[in-house]
């Protein structure tokens, strides 16, 4: 069902049923508050003139891991990551301490998107630390809206690497808000 624009109306025009529940009752049915099933979800656009309801998902982990891959890899018992349904476009929200072994060491934590999308991770919307000296962690997060995704079921996985040394992480958070 979709938003119908409203008819305007002349005086005396006889009104029928049908016209009564297709200008009150369905439209109001394509109102945000008529789409809203439970709390803590966001009502969006799917289409011109239509509404759905959409779960935003966050995942963490607080275990403290290390890599020395300098391609982007898991961590842990598998790194942070949601599955939800989203249309073409969804913000992500990564969050992570950091830091390395080595001066002038590199680390890099970024996401990959598989299900319905495939994409790899990227330093392209990762965080980056160049660690001026050895074992100084730091706190980042980064917001990145991905506007390429096929929609349908998406999962958001956390993936990290190093630029040299080795890269150590704690305290992973992972939020996506889909579209």
């Amino acid at each position: 069902m979709a938003w119908t624009a409203p008819l305007t109306w002349a005086s005396n025009q006889l009104c029928l049923a049908a016209q009564l529940n297709q200008q009150l009752r369905d439209n109001f049915l394509e109102l945000d508050a008529a789409k809203a099933t439970q709390g803590g979800r966001m009502i969006v656009s799917s289409a011109a003139n239509s509404l759905i309801e959409r779960t935003p998902m966050s995942a963490n982990d607080l275990a403290y891991v290390t890599t020395s891959s300098f391609s982007y890899v898991n961590l842990g018992g598998g790194s942070p990551s949601v599955t939800l349904t989203t249309g073409t476009s969804a913000l992500v929200v990564i969050a992570a301490e950091m830091w390395n072994d080595s001066v002038n060491g590199q680390e890099f934590c970024s996401y990959k998107v598989s299900g319905a999308t495939t994409i790899a991770a990227s330093d392209d919307w990762s965080m980056e630390l160049s660690s001026l000296t050895a074992n100084d962690a730091i706190a980042f997060a980064a917001c990145h809206l991905r506007d390429d995704l096929n929609p349908g079921v998406n999962t958001f996985t956390m993936q990290y690497r190093t630029g040299g040394g080795l890269a150590q992480y704690d305290l992973r958070t992972i939020l996506v808000m889909p579209q």
